[in-house]
């Protein structure tokens, strides 16, 4: 039973940081609130929890980029942060726990992400490279080079400081397990179960479910497990398209005071397109895939601002928010000039060849086009596919890999939803709705501009749910509120009928009962249940249901068999051998499998690489290691 202790210790720590980290961002929030003297999320507290639980994720993971400059991320370091978080938990949202749907929600979310925080991590690229970026964050301060040790480690994203702050490990020692992704994960779905326990009918938190029917997917696929935080760039995303349409309801509600909103003016506005500009800005220091979140952003500023570009307000928020940026990202830029020589590797952007730790510009080339052609036809030669567009007639026909693998359903899911919309579209009578709920065309155009970005840079499904999520919550949230509006109910019975045939193909891929949850939501919405008790018993059957089924199989070796959740070992052994490089630099080469002279370890010791290359050189520069790649060709 040693396997239910070590569960048991994991989920502690989960909810510990769960606690802690919706502290830190309250606070954040508060103190932000109090300097402009308001509070734009009043009323929609469910938003303003979510914004603030992000706040929390970016704040902390800033600060301990920062600190990792000058020391390692020792364990003590995470303990005071873990504790000083439950301290700010208690002390600002303790009025909040009274409240019988606020503990529900927060029950019920864990229950959706506590089983996924109990699976190993060592899952293909986590194993390659982001379990050793992690490492170094906690066993050392920021060095010169490592990108010369192996290209991968060149990797800038900042939410890995988040990932080792959170290390279970941190807490427990010996006890490693990455639960960085449940924690933003649980965000969400608190932040959904809450829009359902308080009967929010919105067409913000319509937005919200609709993003949650395809969110399964995110959990359901390894490729987005252990340590891969795209599952993270969706949340962000999700939650930058509703404080936009957050946005545009205020918007419309200062020229139609008719209209269900609470009190909105243009400071109100304004401070919450910053808020969407921050959170999105944190989303691209995450992954530079997730950069089109900002032209969403842009694009929606542009409007509601098109009178009053050259005005001093619009002109104060530039400047605002271009200090802040700076500050913000000053140290993620840094600490990649450090590992690489650029900002953002493999990516030139401020490229300094001339820096002796520099990665070549060879290496550079090669990286990019790695990524770029898995990204297009993956298993194929990266000159190949570069060099014509014969991969495009493949990815359009579906043939790429990707879509055999988990995409194709998804895709589908998309064209039976757009094709839902043209038929509500051309109804008799219904052409007027097109004007009132303009305000879903504006984001359809912001996630359009994401998802060009994301198809022109490397059109990879996994690289792109932090539009494709967003999109498909846009798209069928857009035809929930066109059912909602029609006036005759034989009309909206027809709808809803057609509303659940237009997912039946996310269900063929997942086979999971949370979707059909939430469907059933949107359906008693627009049929007006949602008042009655029975609508939250058959609600919370289909919850507890859905947990079950996502993780079903390994639930039930639990009772006999073999179950996931029974490995006592959540990062796998790993295969080494110690080699000294020309130049007398130590390096550790990890293989997959056992080799002769490869002995097994628990803990990767640094630096290891699959790739050995003699030509390394260990030097010291400022008083911190320097891997120098003598060979530059």
């Amino acid at each position: 039973m040693n396997w239910l202790i070590i569960d048991a210790k994991i989920l502690l720590v989960l909810w510990l940081w769960i606690l802690a980290v919706f502290g830190f961002g309250g606070l954040i929030y508060r103190v932000s609130g109090r300097l402009f003297t308001i509070n734009p999320l009043q009323g929609a507290l469910w938003l303003e929890l979510f914004v603030s639980f992000i706040f929390g994720v970016a704040f902390l993971s800033f600060v301990v980029q920062v600190l990792n400059f000058f020391m390692p991320l020792h364990a003590s370091l995470s303990l005071c942060f873990l504790c000083l978080g439950i301290g700010f938990f208690v002390w600002i949202y303790r009025k909040l726990l009274r409240q019988w749907q606020i503990i529900l929600s927060g029950f019920c979310a864990f229950f959706v992400v506590g089983f996924l925080s109990l699976y190993h991590d060592s899952y293909g690229d986590s194993v390659n490279y982001h379990i050793q970026i992690v490492t170094w964050i906690q066993q050392s301060p920021v060095i010169f080079g490592l990108g010369n040790v192996h290209g991968r480690l060149g990797f800038n994203g900042i939410i890995y400081n988040f990932y080792a702050l959170s290390d279970v490990s941190q807490i427990f020692p010996n006890l490693r397990s990455f639960i960085g992704n449940e924690i933003v994960y649980f965000g969400f779905f608190f932040s959904l179960f809450l829009t359902l326990f308080t009967n929010n009918v919105s067409k913000i938190s319509l937005f919200i479910l609709c993003s949650g029917l395809a969110f399964p997917f995110i959990l359901y696929w390894g490729e987005f497990r252990g340590l891969y935080c795209e599952g993270i760039g969706a949340v962000l995303g999700i939650l930058v398209f509703a404080l936009l349409l957050h946005v545009l309801e205020n918007k419309s509600a200062l020229h139609n005071p008719t209209q269900n909103s609470h009190k909105a003016n243009s400071n109100d506005i304004g401070y919450i397109l910053i808020v969407s500009f921050i959170i999105a800005l944190f989303a691209s220091l995450v992954k530079i895939a997730n950069t089109g979140l900002l032209s969403a952003v842009i694009i929606c500023a542009l409007y509601l601002y098109r009178r009053e570009i050259f005005s001093k307000t619009f002109m104060k928020y530039i400047i605002y928010l271009g200090i802040f940026s700076i500050i913000y990202a000053l140290p993620w830029a840094l600490k990649g000039y450090m590992t690489s020589g650029m900002i953002a590797y493999p990516a030139a952007i401020g490229y300094i060849p001339s820096l002796e730790w520099a990665v070549s510009d060879t290496q550079r080339a090669s990286e990019v086009c790695s990524i770029m052609s898995w990204a297009r036809d993956p298993g194929v030669n990266c000159k190949e596919v570069l060099a014509s567009y014969a991969w495009l007639k493949k990815w359009l026909l579906m043939e790429t890999p990707y879509f055999g693998w988990y995409f194709k359903y998804f895709v589908y899911g998309y064209w039976a939803a757009l094709g839902l919309s043209i038929i509500l579209l051309i109804l008799p009578k219904s052409w007027y709705i097109i004007k009132a709920y303009k305000n879903f065309l504006i984001l359809f155009i912001g996630a359009i501009c994401g998802v060009i970005f994301w198809f022109v840079s490397g059109p990879d499904p996994r690289f792109g749910m932090v539009y494709l999520i967003p999109l498909f919550g846009i798209i069928h949230a857009h035809n929930l509120t066109l059912i909602q509006a029609l006036k005759s109910k034989f009309l909206r019975i027809s709808g809803c009928i057609f509303f659940i045939l237009s997912f039946l193909p996310l269900g063929k891929l997942m086979h999971n009962v949370l979707i059909y949850s939430l469907v059933f939501v949107g359906v008693a919405r627009i049929l007006n249940w949602t008042r009655s008790k029975i609508f939250f018993v058959i609600l919370a059957c289909l919850l507890f249901a859905s947990a079950h089924n996502l993780y079903r199989k390994d639930l039930m070796g639990l009772f006999g068999g073999n179950s996931a959740f029974k490995d006592t070992q959540k990062i796998q052994p790993i295969f080494v051998q110690k080699k000294l490089t020309d130049l007398g630099a130590e390096i550790y080469v990890r293989s997959d499998t056992l080799k002769e002279g490869f002995e097994s370890v628990s803990y990767e010791p640094l630096p290891t690489t699959p790739y050995f290359n003699p030509k390394i050189q260990l030097k010291t520069i400022m008083g911190r290691k320097a891997y120098i790649n003598t060979n530059r060709e």
